[in-house]
């Protein structure tokens, strides 16, 4: 018994040694090469580029062996082909390495094979196309595009004919289609208008003339049972050449009865396309015209529109121009910017022009220079919000506005077209008008006949107002120049006067009292009724005498610390 347990415990002891030296990497006992591994199981490439990958023969410890002699074989070197780097050998043979390039634009998937002394193992090798692999084609070779749009029972269809060159037209592959509601198709930096979209064919129109490469995007890839569906995000077509997309309707000018020869525009669509309330045109450049952002950016002002035809003025008289249809649909696609296409179809408008009149108030006795528009010409004004501006300035309403003058004071030195917002002419509501001339307002404010009141009592009479109706005068003075302003009023009875005086827009320069004064004196001046005088900070804006006898007095507007600085100002006069 005692024999048999030391053999027991020498096979014991063998065993152990006998697997440490398996396991041992010197060991002559330690197996030969069982497998080979990749570093990727699969790998996804474009065409034209390439990955790599390496494998190392293993034994079946894991321990890594000599390579050999190696080969790798690409099932469908149509789809991608795999090359061993035989010019940099790793060091000690301890792997090998291969460069797998994709070669079909047309995308596929193949197996690579890497077999070395005995063993092999296969890599998946996606290919995606690296640009465009359907077709691109510009319109213009065989003649014009004619597209079609399938729109819901009953409506028919609606048939479109675009000039040669207009159109790009992009057909997929049966492999690598289209999103048929999200692909999009750029020129640059400028994005196109799908005018139709399917997964198979996308027909797009251009902003601009444009040549390069278009870019289409939201992609799939079929793929096959083992990758499914690949979604590519965008491809870049071969160069391609094509020009802003053209309008096939029709303009024309005439004479309109409220502004004169050639100054009404009228566009009509071509059969297929309408308009809404979306719809614009605008005038500028010459053929080519440039990108949307370049053409005149107030347009035509649109007077009448229907779903074929759309009429309007110009704000500027335009000769010679090529216009642009901006919103026009094409079933329910809406085409942002179509331009003429022919020398034929440019044309030329005249400025439609404020049909009124407008004048300056020099030598009335207004204190400032009072610019009145009237309306006229069949034009009339919206009462509640039409506003005025000279040389691009905003004015200030002065007095009440009405559909037929609106009373401004202009900004001192003004000069410019007089423009009026929302004008109404033939029962249409205009945004803007200018008139065809330029107005200039006087920049000076002492010797001006416009200002008969400065530093002089008696200068301006005036007859004092209500408190519903009160007086209201606009004004300007100065420390500098033009120190005081003098009004004059008469009461026939003892009354109850109330003048206040307020700044109109920014004050003087000064810091204790940085704006104008009121006071008022008696007949000959030499003493006040109301107000210190005197020039000083503790003169009043608002003024209220009771019972203010019987007699002439002096309302004097008086300029205080405010550094030489025009002070423009609001009186305002109340009897009883």
């Amino acid at each position: 018994m005692k024999n048999q347990r030391k053999a027991w415990l020498a096979a014991g002891l063998l065993a152990l040694v006998a697997a440490a030296c398996f396991s041992d990497p010197t060991s002559d006992l330690r197996s030969g090469p069982t497998a080979i591994t990749v570093n990727f199981a699969a790998v996804s490439v474009a065409a034209g580029d390439s990955v790599t990958l390496i494998g190392i023969v293993r034994d079946n410890q894991g321990n890594p062996l000599p390579v050999g002699t190696v080969s790798w074989t690409s099932a469908d070197p149509s789809v991608a082909v795999a090359n061993e780097d035989v010019l940099a050998k790793a060091p000690g043979d301890i792997f090998t390495r291969a460069y797998v390039r994709g070669v079909s634009n047309q995308a596929g998937v193949t197996t690579v094979t890497v077999t070395a002394q005995g063993v092999t193992n296969t890599v998946r090798v996606t290919v995606l196309p690296k640009t465009f692999p359907g077709t691109a084609t510009v319109t213009g070779t065989a003649g014009a595009d004619t597209i079609t749009v399938q729109r819901p029972a009953p409506l028919a269809p609606l048939v479109v004919t675009f000039s040669a060159g207009d159109t790009l037209v992009l057909t997929a592959t049966p492999t690598v289609t289209f999103s048929a509601t999200s692909s999009t198709v750029s020129f640059g930096a400028l994005s196109g208008m799908i005018v139709s979209r399917t997964a198979a064919v996308i027909k797009v129109l251009a902003r601009a003339p444009y040549a390069g490469k278009a870019t289409v995007t939201n992609l799939t890839y079929a793929g096959d049972a083992n990758t499914g569906p690949i979604d590519i995000a965008s491809l870049e077509t071969d160069s391609i050449t094509i020009q802003h997309a053209r309008f096939r309707g029709t303009a024309a000018v005439t004479a309109d009865p409220n502004f004169g020869a050639n100054t009404l525009f009228t566009v009509t669509a071509a059969a297929g396309m309408t308009f809404d309330a979306s719809s614009s045109v605008a005038l500028g450049g010459t053929p080519p015209v440039g990108i949307v952002a370049a053409v005149p950016a107030t347009g035509v002002i649109i007077l009448s529109r229907t779903g074929t035809t759309m009429t309007g003025i110009s704000p500027a008289t335009l000769t010679g121009v090529h216009y642009v249809v901006r919103g026009a649909l094409l079933g329910t696609s809406r085409i942002d910017s179509l331009r003429t296409g022919t020398a034929g179809l440019a044309v030329t408008v005249n400025q439609s022009a404020f049909p009124g009149t407008i004048t300056t108030a020099n030598g009335t006795g207004d204190l400032l220079d009072t610019v009145y528009v009237n309306a006229g010409g069949g034009a009339t004004f919206t009462a509640a919000s039409s506003v005025v501006t000279i040389g691009g300035v905003p004015t200030l309403i002065v007095g009440t506005r009405t559909t037929t003058l609106l009373k401004v004071l202009a900004g001192r030195g003004a000069s410019g077209q007089v423009s009026i917002t929302n004008v109404v002419v033939a029962g249409t509501t205009i945004p803007s008008l200018s008139s065809a001339g330029t107005t200039t307002v006087s920049g000076t404010v002492t010797g001006e006949a416009g200002e008969p009141a400065n530093d002089t009592p008696g200068g301006v009479t005036i007859t004092l107002g209500t408190a519903a109706a009160p007086y209201i005068r606009y004004g300007a003075v100065d420390d500098g120049v033009d120190i005081d302003d003098f009004f004059t009023f008469t009461l026939a009875a003892a009354t109850n006067v109330t003048l206040s005086v307020g700044m109109v827009g920014t004050g003087g320069g000064g810091s204790s009292n940085p704006d104008i004064d009121l006071y008022m004196c008696n007949t000959a001046c030499n003493a006040l009724v109301g107000g210190t005088g005197g020039g000083t900070a503790a003169n009043p804006e608002n003024l209220a005498v009771t019972a203010l006898a019987a007699g002439t007095y002096h309302i004097i507007v008086e300029a205080y610390d405010t550094g030489g600085i025009l002070g423009t100002y609001r009186l305002t006069a109340r009897g009883p």
